[in-house]
């Protein structure tokens, strides 16, 4: 593996019925409204499945901007999604949202390659901070996702 490569692993734990994550998951156009460091999503294509593209622009904890095209690849409604990356960050990434303990979770990977000449010329000092980075982007993520179902008019299980 390379400076320039990336793996990362992520578990989120929600309070919530499974299905009531996956519709917020669907719901692309509030993404950036609960999940800090997502600056802008943009839908390319007018249905979810296999194919679709996502526009997406982000910024973390750190200085610097990642703008990124996701293309769901494999599509499993209500259970799991994979995607392509491309634009900053090129390579492949997965969710699995699964019911646990009377909770939602899901497991993120996320396998990338950095592109950017900066990134990758400097890749080797600036490491932590991109991992640091993807963490911090990551766990508000999950409070994000966590507080926008609790502020729903959902039943909680």
């Amino acid at each position: 593996m390379s400076s320039h490569d990336y793996t990362f692993t992520d578990y989120w734990s929600i309070d919530s019925k499974q299905d009531f994550v996956w519709a917020a998951l669907e719901r692309y156009q509030d993404w950036s409204s609960w999940w800090g460091g997502l600056e802008k999503v943009e839908m390319l294509d007018e249905y979810i499945g296999v194919g679709t593209r996502f526009r997406c622009t982000w910024r973390g904890a750190a200085w610097y901007k990642l703008r990124l095209t996701l293309t769901i690849t494999q599509y499993n409604h209500g259970k799991e999604i994979t995607f392509d990356s491309e634009g900053d960050l090129v390579g492949q990434g997965d969710f699995k949202l699964y019911r646990h303990d009377r909770m939602a979770k899901m497991t993120i990977n996320w396998h990338v390659r950095t592109v950017k000449w900066w990134m990758n010329v400097f890749g080797p000092l600036l490491r932590p901070v991109f991992i640091m980075n993807h963490a911090k982007i990551m766990n508000a993520g999950e409070r994000g996702l966590q507080q926008y179902i609790g502020g729903q008019s959902h039943e909680k299980v």
